[in-house]
């Protein structure tokens, strides 16, 4: 137990803690061990056999580990824009409920929302112009609170949301109109549109669409993926697909040819966003790379659990995962990596949701086991890597490779029995050592006692 209040008790969820679900029964046995004398650091002079009680079990292993509770509680609430609310809450959660109190709330749906994958963070983002036209906006929400003894209630809030100087905003902006000339046209704010195309793009990547601001309507008949053959374009199919956690972002996914040369176009105005911003002409080209620049890894493993889920990620240099691949038939395969070095690890998935799950112990519930390949690996381009993996072949304790192990074990000092007896003797023959047999009266013999 990491004992942070220091009470010898188990009692704050943020304290690191190990216990094994097993009863230990302990017991004693005498054994022999074998003792090495030197004369110096080469010259042996005795071995001796040492009798010793041997106390059992010796070979536990606990895994420690923290557990996932997090005090749940509203952190702020703030309106950047009159159209857009954000809710930042400590920790994840079940969804909130919230409701219009001023103005009153339409019968339509007056948001479009933005989530993360816990709930945690919110936008609203308001699409009834009677709503975000108000200069405050009062609303009621029902969310998950932590109480004082670390217990989970829900609780009910009532929050006032402001635009920051919007009365002044409006007066500076019917000053402007007014002396402006009617002659001259405001320039276009146009819809912001942004894609993850680059020149050179990766065979394995989709293509990602992101707006600044939620569109009425956006589907696979307002753009055009192209490929170039025999110097003329032609269109593609592709799957489409819209993000379900940001409503502003969207995914092609195409059967990219290696080495095909493409572009992408949407057309000026198709797409209109909820507050009538609409696009600017869009045409990017880019390149998928070919097959001969990468590197595909398949990994046979065994040493899994019967009828256990396991899935393996690769690791960079920092220890962070970047691919993962479900065991399949004692198998996992990467497609497509980039050349480089890696590491992998493998995680026996309990639960089945894809993700590490950390131990809890009021629930009686180890952390997830989680294997470490005990060496590195090296991926070329235009190559085919089959590595084979005996999850057991290296005990747990020494099987994360030091280059991505982050408190790394102190080196031991091996022992000079030469450099110790010169050391031995440097402190016999010191004046202050006392050496020299009588009481020490002053003089050279020793210090002067007072």
């Amino acid at each position: 137990l990491g004992d942070l209040n220091r009470d010898y008790k188990y009692d704050n969820p943020q304290e690191v803690i190990a216990f094994l679900d097993s009863t230990v029964t302990p017991s004693v046995m005498q054994a022999v061990r074998q003792d090495t004398i030197f004369l110096d650091s080469l010259t042996i002079d005795t071995i001796k056999t040492v009798q010793y009680t041997r106390f059992l079990p010796d070979n536990l292993l606990l895994r420690s580990f923290v557990t996932d509770f997090q005090r749940k509680y509203l952190q702020q609430h703030e309106r950047p824009e009159p159209h857009r609310l954000l809710l930042q809450f400590a920790a994840p959660a079940p969804m909130p409920t919230f409701s219009l109190m001023r103005p009153e709330q339409p019968d339509k749906e007056w948001y479009v929302l933005e989530k993360n994958r816990g709930n945690d963070s919110l936008q609203l983002w308001i699409t009834d112009s009677l709503v975000y036209r108000e200069d405050s906006v009062i609303m009621k929400i029902n969310y998950f609170r932590t109480d004082s003894l670390n217990r989970d209630y829900i609780d009910t809030d009532t929050l006032l949301f402001t635009v920051r100087g919007a009365a002044r905003q409006r007066r500076t902006e019917r000053k402007t109109k007014k002396d402006e000339s009617d002659t001259i046209a405001e320039p276009i704010s146009f819809l912001e549109m942004k894609t993850n195309l680059q020149s050179t793009f990766e065979l394995f990547n989709p293509v990602r669409i992101e707006f600044a601001e939620p569109v009425v309507q956006f589907d696979s008949t307002y753009l055009q993926l192209l490929l170039q053959e025999d110097s003329l374009f032609h269109p593609k199919p592709y799957r489409f697909e819209r993000d379900t956690l940001n409503p502003r972002r969207y995914i092609v996914r195409p059967s990219w040819v290696p080495g095909g040369k493409y572009k992408l176009v949407v057309d000026s105005a198709a797409i209109i966003s909820h507050y009538g911003r609409w696009n600017n002409g869009f045409e990017q080209a880019f390149t998928v790379k070919d097959l001969d620049q990468y590197g595909n890894l398949e990994m046979v493993i065994s040493g899994i659990p019967e009828g256990k889920a396991a899935f393996v990620e690769l690791l960079n240099k920092e220890d962070k995962p970047f691919r993962k691949s479900y065991v399949k038939e004692n198998s996992a395969r990467f497609q497509d990596l980039l050349p480089g070095e890696f590491y992998a690890r493998l995680v026996i998935d309990e639960d089945g949701d894809g993700y590490w799950t950390t131990g809890n112990y009021e629930a009686n519930r180890q952390p997830e086991l989680v294997f470490y390949y005990p060496g590195k690996l090296v991926i070329r381009a235009f190559s085919d890597h089959l590595e084979d993996w005996d999850i057991e072949s290296v005990p747990v304790t020494r099987q994360k490779p030091l280059e991505i192990t982050k408190n790394k074990p102190e080196k031991k000092k091996r022992r000079d029995p030469n450099m110790e007896r010169e050391r031995s003797q440097q402190q016999q023959s010191s004046p202050f050592s006392g050496a020299g047999g009588g009481r020490s009266t002053g003089g050279t013999g020793g210090m002067r006692q007072m």
